[in-house]
């Protein structure tokens, strides 16, 4: 089908980025599943979608090195058509990491088909995500005391600009914002937690099973709805 193949030369061309050597928990590779697998060399956020896996910003530079960590952070994001404007807010305690028709939110808005799902892992990282028109939205993600600082800003013209949400998330917060792809109005929600152990495998399963189950539910394409590129 031509989104597995859109996917796969995804996959292929991120391999061909140059890393040092090294060993660090932070580095991640897209894996012929479109799965982000620990390896060295990586980069330093590696993000899913439905048939699709995408890598950048590189983990390691000359001279440099990322320690290992026990904890891995994840964040996942995902694009609602907007049957009217959402409330942007942050919303406390909304509940566990969730993507896809999981993470629709329960008032009026963003009630309309399903755009777009994603899982990022990664702790600090800036990214755009465009659309043909060079327009779209950028991602922040800072790790602040234990949790996580978000912010979404606007994008025109393949620049990022004024900020339509920001916010402090723990765990089981989520931040809902409204943003414009393709001409569109869409709701943009996201969450980010930070997990280690058993707890992480366990989370990282259920979240690739909301995606296979988004991946159903999208609309096919014949080219991605959104390019990430780093901010």
């Amino acid at each position: 089908m031509r989104e597995g193949r859109i996917a796969r030369a995804v996959f292929a061309g991120v391999l061909a980025l140059g890393f040092t050597a090294g060993t660090a928990v932070a580095c991640k590779v897209c894996d012929p599943w479109f799965h982000c697998v620990e390896q060295t060399p990586g980069a330093k956020v590696c993000v899913e979608a439905p048939l699709a896996c995408s890598m950048l910003l590189p983990c390691l530079i000359p001279g440099e090195r990322i320690p290992d960590s026990p904890e891995e952070g994840l964040m996942t994001w995902t694009l609602f058509d907007a049957e009217a404007p959402a409330e942007t807010a942050l919303e406390p305690d909304a509940g566990p990491l969730a993507v896809g028709e999981h993470a629709r939110v329960a008032r009026g808005a963003g009630r309309g088909p399903l755009a777009a799902a994603m899982l990022a892992h990664g702790r600090d990282f800036a990214v755009m995500l465009v659309d043909a028109h060079e327009a779209g939205f950028a991602i922040r993600r800072e790790e602040a005391g234990g949790v996580s600082r978000v912010e979404v800003l606007e994008v025109t013209a393949g620049r990022p600009g004024r900020v339509l949400a920001e916010g402090l998330l723990g765990g089981r917060d989520r931040l809902v914002a409204n943003v414009t792809v393709e001409g569109r109005g869409r709701v943009l929600v996201l969450q980010a937690a930070r997990l280690a152990g058993a707890s992480r495998a366990a989370e990282v399963a259920r979240l690739r099973r909301a995606l296979r189950g988004a991946a159903r539910a999208l609309q096919a394409r014949a080219t991605p709805l959104l390019e990430l590129r780093p901010m």
